[in-house]
């Protein structure tokens, strides 16, 4: 409804522009997070530069979805990439320990440019927008150089960006820290490694959990609100009240006590009773849409892995061994 709000900036042409929403977001029944109303997706780019094609791709995922929306994610980098050098970067909602992050690294085969460094991009107690949680960090950049025939990729240097309150302000730029990353882009030595369409143990591993993820998240999204029986009977209760309210609007008590009264009365009960049935009983019809998104992720994940047991099974190429 509100959009990703991702941009892309670049000194080199930009030759062509993707942008797509991700087919899950947030769950209706998590209203109060505000990710409900967001349009997260990704925004990515095909850039000239002097060595060659780049695929650049941003993201900002919803924390309630991240294993849907990062394999969405994946799969998009992975068809259009080609022999193209690649660059993904964002806010992931995850970290280094989730089989999501672990999806980029080990599926589809990019590095992480800060790994091994003990930096931490959001939550730190100095941050006035920070929440009293643990320091994380959720913020990345990947990068792959075994992908292009002719030029590969390197981190040349890297650092915490716009750390710190604005100059002259008393608050900072973000609840996150900002990362930079400078990347040399050389000539490629060594021949490029041959790409196989046979997954990895890793890969495959991880395929089986994300999948395994999503669909308990699609049955979270599937169940009914776990109090929808008290609401119900709230609901209910209210509704009667109500009904009483506006019979005895032709009393003298009533009366006495003013239409204005009872007017403001009514909207009240409408909005309470609208709320504890919405709440109850129709939060599964409006996420059907990210539902049907996760039962197809799903699907695709199992074709893979399907299609990567008849590979190992064969020769490589698709053909049988006796």
């Amino acid at each position: 409804m509100i959009g990703s709000g991702l941009c892309v900036f670049s000194r080199y042409p930009i030759m062509a522009v993707h942008s797509q929403q991700f087919t899950t977001s947030g769950a209706l029944r998590e209203l109060t997070s505000g990710e409900v109303f967001s349009g997260k997706g990704m925004l990515s780019c095909r850039i000239m530069t002097p060595n060659g094609p780049l695929l650049f791709v941003t993201t900002h995922t919803n924390g309630c979805c991240r294993e849907s929306q990062m394999y969405e994610m994946t799969k998009l980098i992975d068809n259009y990439r080609g022999n193209d050098l690649v660059v993904l970067c964002g806010d992931f909602n995850t970290g280094d320990t989730h089989p999501a992050y672990r999806l980029i690294t080990t599926y589809l085969g990019l590095k992480d440019a800060f790994a091994g460094c003990s930096v931490n991009t959001c939550n730190l107690g100095s941050n006035i927008y920070t929440k009293r949680v643990r320091p994380a960090r959720i913020d990345f950049i990947f990068y792959s150089s075994d992908t292009c025939p002719t030029s590969q990729m390197e981190v040349q240097s890297k650092r915490l960006a716009l750390s710190g309150n604005i100059p002259g302000k008393d608050f900072p730029y973000s609840d996150h820290e900002g990362l930079e990353v400078v990347f040399s882009l050389n000539e490629r030595v060594e021949p490029m490694p041959p790409r196989s369409l046979l997954l990895s143990v890793a890969a495959v591993e991880v395929l089986e959990e994300v999948a395994q993820r999503i669909c308990n998240r699609k049955k979270k999204f599937e169940a009914p609100h776990p109090h929808r029986r008290a609401m119900a009977i709230a609901g209910g209760f209210l509704a009667v009240i109500l009904l009483i309210a506006l019979i005895l609007g032709n009393n003298p008590v009533m009366m006495f006590l003013g239409t204005r009264s009872l007017g403001y009365f009514s909207v009240v009960g409408v909005g309470i009773l609208g709320m504890c049935l919405m709440w109850a009983w129709l939060i599964p019809m409006f996420n059907i849409t990210h539902v049907n998104g996760m039962e197809t992720h799903m699907d695709e994940i199992r074709t893979r892995l399907s299609y990567n047991t008849i590979l190992a099974e064969s020769d490589g190429n698709g053909y049988r061994l006796m």
